[in-house]
């Protein structure tokens, strides 16, 4: 028989679910917003901004699996699932060894995922961008995209209380 305590925690788990899923779209379409504006304003380092969005766009791919694995096997404790920051966090620099090789081991593409991820990291240039960058910053357009991006992210924090 399920009790009412298990009924609220099975509620707040589909609740922090609907609000993870909305909040890597948001920032999934940021990335594609400044992706878009960051090789307009600097098209000859098309090639350096594509690898870098391609690195955003693997990373919270990586997030959403480890979200679904942890929430699917009830790894997360209250207090983590009050808050998106903390979620990233166990996601990220929470996350083990034993976990990572269990997902590669169930699901074959979340370990094709992990070697483009390692293997772009291996060969990034931290500076391939510098100057570019501070140009990309200066945009009205991707400050516009960046503000909307904060915007949203405070809101469904505010969801997450």
């Amino acid at each position: 028989m399920v009790n009412e305590y298990s009924k609220v925690k099975v509620h707040r788990a589909a609740i922090v679910h609907d609000i993870f899923r909305r909040s890597q779209k948001s920032y999934l379409d940021f990335v594609d917003a400044a992706e878009r504006r960051a090789i307009e304003v600097s098209p000859d380092k098309k090639v350096a901004w594509q690898t870098i969005f391609r690195l955003q766009r693997l990373l919270k791919k990586r997030q959403s699996w480890r979200f679904e694995y942890l929430l699917g096997r009830a790894q997360f404790d209250e207090m983590t699932l009050r808050s998106l920051t903390k979620i990233e966090e166990r996601l990220d620099q929470g996350w083990r060894e034993s976990e990572e090789a269990d997902l590669k081991a169930r699901i074959g593409s979340y370990g094709d995922f992990a070697r483009e991820i390692d293997d772009i990291q291996s060969k990034w240039d931290t500076h391939a961008v510098d100057g570019p960058t501070r140009v990309l910053d200066q945009d009205a357009q991707y400050r516009e995209a960046r503000l909307a991006l904060a915007d949203r992210a405070q809101k469904l924090a505010a969801e997450m209380k």
